[in-house]
């Protein structure tokens, strides 16, 4: 990654002290999923805390009392205050979020200039991680993640700016550039990378993702957690105008939240 556009982002240095001795939360979707492998791999941190949005879990044999929220880690989700990796616009600014979209402001010309990709991708970048061996069908999955790829096909400009000029991986402009939108729709398809992580009724994840075909192509156990996970804090999740929001901001616990368009937020609010 650009190391002045991690200056200019103002990018807190607790990335780079990162060990085992830091925990995970884990979110609900395959951009989570393959980021917690990568820091897995990189660092050997473990996922202890799962985030639905609306529920949070914690793995059976951990005890809470036993986390130190400083050693925790948010992945693929905009917490509103502790670390985390994200990648949305949040009106609620964290200063300890890695995101490409960090101080991007809501409701004017800025937010039409984000990045509208992965955390996994942003974190591969981060820690040089280097794509020389990815092979081709490998790298279409990876940009078809979040749909990464459609913002090629309304601004090829920026698109070619945070993938040549930012993340340093000019491998997925010329990727995208060779197919059509449906082209990457179909790998969303064949792969069902748009659905959900979830805790079944007995505690196990669960999914419909293929990961064992993904696991394939990638020479890589992406399985779920095999361990239990329990209920421990219900949340509110909701979606709403971003000026109404800025009221629920001054008036109650925001855990995390998302600018998904330029004027609509999704957020995970704490029941008072």
């Amino acid at each position: 990654m650009d190391l002045l556009f991690i200056r200019k982002k103002g990018f807190k240095k607790w990335y780079k002290d990162l060990d085992n001795t830091y925990y995970i939360m884990g979110s609900d979707d395959v951009d989570s999923l393959g980021s917690t492998y990568v820091l897995n791999k990189l660092f050997g941190i473990e996922t202890k805390l799962f985030n639905s949005f609306s529920t949070l879990y914690l793995r059976e044999d951990t005890e809470l009392k036993d986390l130190e929220v400083s050693k925790m880690v948010g992945v693929d989700m905009d917490l509103a205050k502790n670390k985390c990796f994200g990648n949305h616009v949040t009106y609620i600014q964290n200063p300890d979020c890695i995101s490409l979209n960090k101080n991007i402001q809501f409701g004017c010309k800025e937010y039409f200039d984000k990045f509208a990709g992965s955390t996994l991708v942003t974190i591969m970048s981060l820690y040089d991680v280097k794509l020389d061996n990815f092979a081709e069908e490998q790298l279409e999955i990876l940009i078809s993640i979040d749909t990464a790829f459609k913002q090629y096909f309304f601004d090829k400009f920026m698109f070619k700016y945070y993938y040549k000029d930012i993340l340093k991986y000019p491998e997925f402009v010329d990727v995208v550039s060779k197919h059509s939108k449906n082209y990457f729709y179909d790998i969303i398809k064949k792969y069902n990378l748009h659905k959900k992580i979830y805790v079944d009724e007995e505690g196990y994840m669960e999914t419909e993702i293929k990961l064992n075909e993904l696991g394939e192509i990638f020479g890589i156990d992406l399985s779920l957690p095999k361990q239990k996970y329990k209920a421990i804090y219900h949340l509110q999740d909701v979606g709403m105008d971003i000026h109404d929001f800025v009221y629920i901001a001054k008036h109650r616990k925001v855990f995390s939240s998302a600018v998904t368009n330029k004027n609509f937020v999704k957020a995970s609010i704490k029941y008072q």
